[in-house]
């Protein structure tokens, strides 16, 4: 105990010390210093506050958090179909579809004379469609006495002739595909009705054209 108010006496009469260092005007001086630095410190520290600048994202945290969820993302597209290149068709077909009222050879007109028919005559009702036989190109078109408005298409190695027609479709000239609409049926020339005349040409021979898309079949 009596150590405890001997360093309490020492204790005051170092304070004592200080203490008369400082006159009252002084004291006064320092408090107001030290009330004006506790004063600075709390608005410095409240305006450091309000200039914290916030740290951006790295790029990688804001791309993952604003990407969109699996759930949310549309179905995927199914693939497209591979492409089938068509195959080059080489064979001929016929240019329309009916009955043969005449065949290749000779007949009798209708006025008594013998005359050659150089291909088939096809029945069909006026204005219906005449395909190409083949690829080819269309080498003349005109009006014929026995053909009446016709049509010719070079081939590789022949020429079809369509006659008796009401319409050609196309020009001298033009290229055209197996299958495409070359002209329209009609009753033009020597001709019993509506009939499309189709003949075939090798060189400078003509040949059965049923035979022809036979061999070809």
């Amino acid at each position: 105990m009596e150590r405890r108010q001997s360093l309490a006496q020492k204790t005051w009469a170092k304070w004592e010390k200080v203490r008369d260092k400082f006159s009252p005007e002084g004291w006064r001086l320092l408090l107001v210093c030290l009330l004006a630095g506790f004063v600075l410190a709390f608005f410095a520290e409240r305006l450091g506050r309000q200039k914290t600048v916030k740290l951006e994202e790295p790029p990688k945290v804001v791309a993952e958090r604003e990407a969109p969820k699996a759930s949310e993302l549309p179905p995927p597209e199914p693939p497209e179909p591979p492409k089938v290149e068509e195959p080059v068709l080489s064979v001929p077909m016929w240019p329309l579809k009916g009955k043969i009222k005449r065949d290749l050879g000779w007949y009798r007109s209708q006025t008594g004379d013998w005359r050659y028919h150089g291909g088939i005559d096809i029945t069909a009702p006026l204005g219906a469609q005449v395909r190409s036989a083949l690829d080819g190109r269309i080498v003349e078109a005109g009006q014929d006495a026995t053909l009446g408005q016709f049509l010719k298409i070079e081939h590789s190695g022949a020429i079809t002739v369509y006659g008796h027609l009401s319409a050609v479709v196309g020009k001298v000239g033009d290229e055209v595909k197996r299958g495409q609409l070359v002209a329209y049926s009609g009753e033009s020339g020597d001709s019993l009705g509506a009939a499309l005349h189709f003949g075939v040409l090798q060189g400078k021979e003509t040949v059965d054209p049923k035979g022809w898309l036979a061999a070809a079949q």
